[in-house]
């Protein structure tokens, strides 16, 4: 939230949605008027046609696995900005912005909303990246090299 209300106080035609609901609904419903963040608050929504008009996927929180979202966000041809967490760390790698500076993650956030050949191309590098990643039939293969020495 912060990130894209930054964005958007520096000129950046930027607009958030949150998918899904939980126990932080009306915390996170309260933070966005509170920053005035162009972020629209969509309860439980299917992600495919969302990911379609979307040119990145933010994922900010401070524990997260390998997230399933990040995944299918990178699949999609979509750049993430996300939390320096591990898992999204090693999904994002060079292909998009992990950290937990909200400056330079609003400026990251803007850069591509103002670059959609620059957007297009994060996508695209994303996708690659994500494929080299996880197959269909191996979709963990470092926990199965793992696992297997």
């Amino acid at each position: 939230m912060r990130a894209i209300a930054g964005a958007a106080r520096a000129g950046s035609p930027v607009r958030g949605l949150i998918a899904g609901d939980g126990p932080r609904s009306a915390e996170i419903s309260a933070l966005v008027q509170e920053l005035g963040a162009p972020v629209e608050l969509l309860g439980q929504a299917d992600p495919v046609p969302l990911l379609e008009q979307a040119w990145a996927l933010c994922l900010f929180s401070r524990s997260e696995g390998t997230p399933l979202a990040v995944m299918e966000a990178m699949w999609a041809g979509r750049t993430v900005f996300g939390s320096d967490v591990p898992g999204i760390r090693h999904l994002v790698g060079d292909t998009g912005v992990v950290g937990d500076d909200v400056g330079v993650l609003a400026a990251a956030i803007s850069e591509l909303a103002a670059d959609h050949a620059l957007a297009s191309l994060r996508g695209a590098e994303a996708a690659g990246r994500v494929r080299s990643l996880i197959s269909a039939d191996t979709p963990w293969p470092e926990l199965e090299r793992d696992y297997t020495a």
